[in-house]
């Protein structure tokens, strides 16, 4: 199915019968009024997913077994000068059926993950003394990924992959022990973007990448130039305080293997980043959006003391990993014009107005900040437009608050961390 309109761009591929995006199946009996579907991919997960519902009005699909749990599934979609293409495996499908005029038309529901998904063996190997980006070059150099994107990372180290396949062996045994020199103490994420790109980044690296736009909460009515950039709902997303609580303050243990002893360290939330980066979001790590005391709220036990490089380096990565949900203090979701630049792990900047301006001229010291995309939804919505219309859902965040002392607040005295 291809659709053309002024704005927006659709091309839906089942069972990979186009070679590109301007071959049209013109007996694939579907159409831009009776298909709705997302496009979704998250800095959590290492698989974008497709989500999509649509009228079979003649059984077409039945019949041929399009939607069977296992084929391929392409998409194109966006605006018609700026698009993503994604390669999808079928893994779910449900079909309700009614019968009418001689004919079958059937409501389809098709779940789908990345094409990696359905690549994945378990397999056995061993990699000596290399670096877990190294290994992950290796892993994904052959995979059909429009880009391949990954941070260097210390750890030299002898890893092993015991029957697992490439996919858990990346996600649960190199993923929780990465750091690097570059890092700044940030975690690493691993994932695949709805644009079909490979990626491996730090949370400082994606912080310090240039802003894709700017996005303003205004009124439309009074800005008409800023359409395309302008939020049209804004909503906080929290998961509440208590999953954080036990980052706040917690004491380290390390065991001497020579005498048995105990060694003890402080760790704080707010030691994460560990560098001060002049005119980045998070220069101020005192500026949480929560009030600390100095109770202690956890322990956590490293282990030795004393270790070869590739085992601290390990070690250390294990503890800024269990620091990852602290990095997502501030959550909002955010719906706007349909970009699909709008991804995963890109940055935004949101400027929202003061709420004691009048005319949006003045920005909120709270609110306007730069943050991160942790997860983008690129929609299709048929159900309530006669002819469909496309938008964005991003859910984004921050962990520190800009500078409190450069706001003209009467609280911001007692607030502030001395």
């Amino acid at each position: 199915m291809a659709v053309f309109f002024d704005k927006y761009e659709i091309t839906i591929d089942f069972n990979k019968q186009f070679k590109n995006k301007t071959d049209k199946d013109d007996d694939s009996n579907i159409d831009s009024t009776s298909v709705s579907f997302m496009m979704k991919d998250s800095i959590h997960e290492l698989y974008p997913e497709l989500s999509m519902e649509f009228k079979d009005r003649t059984g077409t699909f039945k019949e041929y077994l399009l939607t069977l749990e296992g084929l391929p599934l392409q998409i194109w979609y966006g605006l018609s000068d700026e698009y993503i293409n994604c390669p999808y495996i079928i893994y779910t499908d449900s079909i309700e059926g009614t019968y009418d005029n001689n004919k079958i038309t059937s409501e389809i529901n098709i779940n789908a993950y990345h094409e990696y998904y359905d690549k994945q063996e378990i397999k056995s190997a061993a990699y000596v003394k290399q670096t877990p980006d190294t290994i992950m070059n290796k892993l994904v150099k052959n995979e059909n990924f429009s880009s391949i994107d990954i941070d260097s990372t210390s750890n030299n180290y002898n890893w092993y992959q015991p029957l697992v396949t490439d996919a858990y062996f990346m996600s649960n045994m190199l993923l929780p022990n990465l750091v690097s020199k570059n890092s700044s103490d940030t975690p690493f994420f691993l994932f695949i973007r709805s644009d079909n790109s490979f990626n491996l980044k730090s949370y400082a690296s994606m912080m310090d990448a240039k802003e894709v736009k700017t996005l303003y909460y205004v009124s439309q009515k009074t800005v008409d130039e800023l359409e395309f950039n302008t939020i049209n709902s804004f909503q906080y997303f929290k998961n509440g305080s208590d999953f954080t609580k036990e980052l706040r303050n917690r004491r380290l243990f390390k065991f001497s293997k020579d005498d048995g002893s105990l060694s003890e360290e402080e760790d704080k939330m707010t030691d994460y980043p560990s560098k001060v980066r002049t005119g980045k979001p998070y220069k101020n790590n005192k500026n949480l959006p929560l009030f600390e005391d100095d109770k202690k709220s956890s322990f956590w036990i490293l282990g030795e003391g004393k270790l070869e490089q590739g085992k601290t380096d390990n070690q250390k990565g294990r503890l800024i990993n269990s620091m990852r949900n602290s990095f997502f203090l501030e959550r909002y979701w955010i719906t706007t014009y349909l970009d699909t630049r709008l991804l995963a792990g890109k940055t935004i900047n949101l400027n929202y107005p003061s709420p004691t301006s009048t005319t949006n001229d003045e920005n909120s010291g709270y609110f306007t900040d730069k943050y991160i995309i942790e997860e983008s939804q690129h929609i299709w919505d048929s159900s309530n437009d006669e002819n469909g219309y496309g938008y964005t859902r991003l859910l984004v965040s921050r962990k520190f608050l800009p500078d409190l002392s450069k706001q003209n607040y009467k609280l911001v005295e007692s607030l502030k961390k001395k």
